[in-house]
């Protein structure tokens, strides 16, 4: 557990890991592009500069990982919950976040160019986007 995966596992495209428990493996630079990771368990993963374009989230739990200057451009991230989750400098662009929790989440330089994120909760985060990203300003 927290242990690299071998190279030749990087290449997760389109996978399906629905309800599948990955929490706690170190999933860095791994590609899931259109992977359908619906009602998986990713608490406590460490996923830097992972790739989730295009990947469904739906009712994930995606507690307490680390997903620092990953991709998550286009991808369904509805109705599940982030709480305590490192968004830092990850690519959000046109990701969607409706009724998510997002409690204690950060997003310290993340881009999120026409990012969906209605109806979400979120307190005791950390948001620090430009303002021309973020329609609320910076925090």
């Amino acid at each position: 557990m927290g242990e690299p995966l071998d190279p030749s596992l990087l290449d997760l495209r389109g996978v399906s890991f629905v309800g599948q428990n990955l929490s706690g493996l170190h999933l860095s630079g791994c590609d899931f592009t259109g992977a359908e990771l619906s009602r998986a368990n990713l608490r406590n993963t460490i996923c830097a500069q992972a790739i989730f374009d295009k990947a469904a989230f739906f009712q994930a739990k995606l507690d307490g990982p680390e997903f620092l200057a990953a991709s998550f451009q286009n991808a369904n991230l509805t109705e599940r919950s982030a709480k305590n989750t490192g968004f830092g400098q990850c690519n959000l662009t046109q990701a969607r976040f409706n009724m998510s929790d997002l409690t204690g989440s950060t997003f310290v330089n993340a881009k999120a160019n026409q990012a969906d994120f209605r109806s979400m909760a979120i307190s005791a985060g950390v948001l620090t986007m430009p303002r021309s990203i973020w329609p609320f300003g910076n925090a």
